[in-house]
């Protein structure tokens, strides 16, 4: 039963790219409205609207309908071309509530053309507003017209004038190494990517008694920003590095983040050191914490380690990563023991051909170096963590997820029969068998995914409240400060407290955090729709292909089909185009159920499609079976 409160509220919306959206509103504390689509009443993203709430006793979560639109976000947009009969419309978001029609001259513009425009006509109750041209940002038919939308429309484009040369970063290493421990003649390495560019961190490993000395070395970015300086406010309000297969976007300047910062073979450079003595069971029985100098003597790909621990041969530097796959094996061992959980990957790889197409779409491959850096890193975050306590200031949570979501989760466990009670477990251990119990690699993306929709999201916060994913009861970021804002900040208050001066809490640490997750939002949001337009794309040029599927997701009317062995790129079936039948859906929407024929599909179930249409006004790729 449904019923209409008329109290109104007022609150932010904020639109998904999947036609749903939430408002938040103080007034009903951490819990989200969320807004069906047909009530969202030609709101955009981050407006201030006027609502109310619908109640409905069926349903755990709290609904809204739009009322009114009290001010809007902003009136400039940039968005691309789509021509239709005629006129010329803006898509500047996959779903948006009202089309948006450009007047003036219209002739010289192509669809797909990416344009900034301004807003000149809302038109308040109608389900169109009119829009002018500002400029042409780029044509679509150029290679990086897709990079050049995204960045232009998160605003993520870097002012790198007024910024120090070489000799001026080149003293600042020259002054400091004489204060510093010298750590240069410890065989050090990094483990990146083959592409990487900006290097956060170095690692040497050492044997003792009964264990052994891991040394985490971090690169002192703190030592070349200034706090308050311009570079320091544009780093604040970026609040991390971009990538994109076009080019990267650093959260610092280049000749900070790829040079003087960058802990780059065979260069002396700064870092903040933290040295583990662990024994052969992974306990840590003495951490301390220095400001060094380094040197890195070899700089290593993911691949290039695995390859060597392949083939162990009897080198120094083999048996130093020997060492560390070892130890971190132990330590991701007794993390997972202790309530931390593994998700599946998701992740793809792919080229760029001179078009700006992608291909040689695959899995990113997963090595034991990943998993080796992880850990390391994981250790390190948590022990300064715990070291420092409040000092830290800037802590990294996860909660719980709510209610509903576990409720959801438990159902989802339950149904795989690995345990007789819904209750007999922790959520965690729960969810950590339900991934590993599948022998599919496609079902444990599947069942990953499902489960990080009802997880909460991780965030920034000026006090702790355990990591939930990680089985943490202190977290925080201190080992990407080349690329992320909040670990800069943590350098900054860690090394005050090395050096013995008092830092006083400052409004800066509230406004920061609340940049950082901004920032980090807006990240997501770019590399998705990034992704989600390169995947149309490709999606296009194969629709004469017949495509490996699975089913990903079922919804009302309609399921959502990974392509290949991959999550990221998804088309659309609807229901009706299954063989005939009275479908019913099954519990959590985990699959359909025919009433006649006894058809039968759930969640990752492979399938053969077709490419029917690939629409861009809607961004969504429109399939049909080929077989089931």
């Amino acid at each position: 039963m449904k019923k209409i409160d008329n109290s109104l509220y007022r609150g932010t919306i904020e639109i998904g790219p999947d036609n749903f959206a939430v408002i938040k509103n103080e007034s009903f504390y951490d819990k989200n409205v969320y807004v069906k689509e047909k009530y969202i009443n030609g709101a955009f993203d981050r407006d201030i609207v006027e609502f109310n709430i619908i109640r409905d006793q069926e349903s755990v979560k709290l609904k809204g309908r739009v009322l009114n639109i009290i001010k809007r976000f902003k009136n400039k947009f940039i968005g691309l071309i789509i021509k239709n009969n005629n006129k010329c419309f803006v898509k500047i978001e996959s779903y948006q509530s009202k089309k948006i029609i450009l007047k003036g001259n219209i002739d010289y513009l192509s669809g797909q053309d990416v344009v900034e425009i301004l807003i000149t006509d809302w038109g308040k109750g109608r389900s169109v507003a009119y829009a002018k041209l500002v400029r042409i940002i780029s044509k679509g038919f150029k290679k990086d017209s897709d990079y050049l939308f995204i960045i232009n429309k998160y605003g993520i484009i870097k002012d790198e004038d007024n910024i120090k040369g070489h000799s001026f970063f080149k003293k600042i290493i020259s002054r400091e190494i004489k204060h510093r421990i010298n750590l240069e003649n410890i065989l050090t390495f990094t483990i990146d990517p083959s592409s990487a560019k900006d290097f956060d961190d170095a690692i040497s490993i050492e044997e003792i008694a009964n264990g052994y000395r891991l040394y985490i070395h971090i690169a002192d970015v703190s030592e070349f920003v200034e706090e308050g300086s311009k570079v320091d406010k544009i780093a604040m309000y970026q609040g991390n590095s971009y990538y994109f297969q076009e080019s990267v976007i650093h959260m610092l300047p280049k000749i900070l983040s790829e040079k003087f910062c960058s802990l780059k073979q065979n260069k002396l450079r700064l870092a903040v050191s933290v040295i583990f003595d662990i024994d052969f069971e992974g306990n840590v029985l003495n951490a301390k914490i220095n400001e060094t100098c380094i040197k890195v003597d070899k700089k290593f790909s993911y691949q290039e380690v695995d390859e060597i621990l392949r083939k162990k041969e009897n080198t120094k530097i083999t048996n130093q990563l020997i060492s560390l796959d070892k130890i971190s094996k132990v330590l991701m061992k007794k993390r997972l023991e202790n309530g931390g959980f593994e998700i599946a990957p998701t992740k793809i790889k792919y080229d760029i051909d001179n078009k700006g197409r992608i291909t040689n779409v695959k899995d990113e491959e997963r090595f034991q170096s990943h998993r080796i850096i992880e850990e390391c890193m994981l250790l390190t975050n948590k022990s300064i963590a715990n070291i420092f306590g409040d000092k830290v200031k800037i802590f990294r949570n996860h909660n719980k997820p709510s209610q509903y979501g576990e409720r959801i989760i438990r159902n989802l466990i339950s149904d795989s029969g690995l345990f007789s009670n819904r209750y007999e477990y922790q959520l965690d251990t729960g969810i950590h068998k339900l991934i590993k119990s599948f022998n599919s690699n496609i079902k444990r993306k599947v069942f990953s995914l499902l489960i990080l929709k009802k997880l909460k999201k991780a965030s920034y916060n000026t006090f702790s409240h355990g990591h939930f994913g990680l089985g943490f009861q202190k977290y925080t970021h201190f080992t990407s400060p080349i690329r992320r804002y909040p670990d800069l900040l943590v350098h900054r208050f860690i090394k005050d407290c090395i050096r013995g001066k008092e830092r006083l809490v400052t409004p800066m640490e509230d406004k920061a955090v609340e940049l950082a997750n901004k920032a980090e939002n807006n990240s997501k949001k770019a590399q998705n729709e990034y992704l989600r337009i390169k995947g149309l794309r490709w999606l296009s040029d194969n629709s004469q292909t017949i495509l490996d599927g699975f089913f990903l997701e079922f919804q009302k009317g309609k399921v959502i089909i990974g392509i290949g062995n991959s999550i990221e790129i998804q088309g659309v079936i609807s229901i009706d185009k299954f063989p005939r039948d009275q479908y019913k859906a099954l519990s959590n929407n985990m699959g359909i159920k025919g009433k006649e024929k006894s058809n039968f599909f759930k969640v990752g179930d492979k399938c053969k499609v077709q490419i029917e249409e690939v629409d861009f006004e809607s961004m969504i790729a429109h399939l049909s079976f080929v077989s089931l």
